[in-house]
């Protein structure tokens, strides 16, 4: 990583794609980077939020600048461009477009009559045939979360909840109340993957990880049970072991995953209020 200071200019002969929404739009975005270069016919530098440095490194990107430690908010602010231009600032989803809103509607309401990945591409304007690419590797998991994981039980009896997503409502708490305690009735021993310690879902244990880490215990331990959030995407390849709750048809629709990901044999489930 290169520091830069807030008067260097850009390289003119390169595009700089803010990836400025959650973990699953930066995966999807590293994932479409060699179509992303080959519309654009010039190199592409990827900017990150902290918590999402990790997902470029998956793909084994490592030129991506990290918002807060290579680039400030300010200085983003005062490079961007509304399109992508050589050596400017591209914000990397329509969130932050605000003349997109109403092709970014669709989907923020759940009305949308397109899959997710279909929108993607037309947002980022490759070919509706562009593959997108598999992550090459994922990050290690860290010391010291791997020691509290192993003293509560080995890595393959710990099942991970993760109850928490930005793109779609939440469960109700009894759900997730329900699911742990099955899962403890099998033997299993059940952490919360939440932000904050207080949402941890009751009975089951907090442990405090970066979402670096929480990827790597997604893929080392047992299972994944999950809202559909951008976790999921990033950890598609758990496969079978990986569960995957709706909170309407609606998101189901935009968001399924083994569309998404074909062969991943994920298991999928709407879940409606009782």
């Amino acid at each position: 990583m290169i520091l830069i200071p807030e008067e260097k200019e850009l390289d003119k002969d390169t595009y700089y794609f803010e990836c400025c929404a959650g973990l699953g739009d930066t995966l999807l975005t590293c994932g479409y980077m060699y179509a992303l270069e080959k519309k654009y016919q010039a190199p592409i530098r990827l900017i990150v939020k902290p918590s999402h440095e990790f997902i470029p490194q998956m793909y084994r990107i490592n030129d991506s600048w990290v918002i807060g430690r290579d680039v400030t908010a300010r200085f983003i602010e005062k490079k961007t461009k509304s399109v992508p231009t050589k050596g400017m600032v591209y914000a990397a989803h329509p969130c932050k477009h605000p003349e997109l809103w109403d092709f970014f509607k669709p989907v923020y309401y759940y009305t949308s009559t397109i899959r997710f990945l279909t929108w993607f591409k037309q947002f980022l304007g490759i070919s509706e045939s562009s593959k997108l690419r598999y992550p090459m590797h994922y990050p290690e998991l860290d010391k010291a979360v791997e020691d509290e994981c192993n003293r509560l039980a080995p890595l393959d009896k710990i099942v991970l909840l993760s109850p928490e997503a930005i793109s779609v409502p939440a469960l109700p708490a009894y759900f997730w109340k329900d699911l742990a305690d099955k899962l403890q009735q099998e033997g299993f021993v059940v952490i919360s993957n939440v932000i904050d310690p207080r949402n941890t879902i009751f009975g089951t244990n907090y442990v405090k990880m970066t979402s670096a880490d929480a990827v790597s215990l997604c893929m080392k331990c047992h299972s994944v049970y999950s809202i559909r959030s951008g976790l999921c995407d990033v950890i598609s390849e758990k496969g079978s072991d990986l569960h995957v709750f709706y909170p309407l048809h609606n998101t189901f629709f935009i968001y399924e995953l083994n569309s998404m990901f074909p062969g991943a044999g994920i298991e999928e489930r709407i879940i409606l209020p009782e």
